[in-house]
């Protein structure tokens, strides 16, 4: 992957079906995992993401944005 794509940065993030944190997680992702964001919510406290597992699926769901270092991230909404 290129090496500006957005990654975890934490050990273990879990992932929700929303963006609540009493919601169901779903999934934990770890460093260093590409993931593609596709939306942002509530002042990008939470980020939509998309990323592939070890059997290549790709799957979605809500993470905690601070836990998301997007390199050459844009402050636009």
């Amino acid at each position: 992957s290129n090496l500006c794509s957005p990654f975890v940065n934490t050990e273990y993030l879990l992932v929700y079906t929303v963006p609540k944190k009493r919601s169901h997680a779903i999934a934990a992702i770890s460093y260093p995992c590409d993931v593609k964001i596709l939306k942002f919510k509530n002042k990008k406290r939470w980020i939509l993401i998309e990323w592939e597992n070890e059997s290549n699926e790709v799957n979605q769901g809500w993470v905690l944005g601070r836990y998301i270092y997007r390199k050459n991230a844009l402050n636009s909404e």
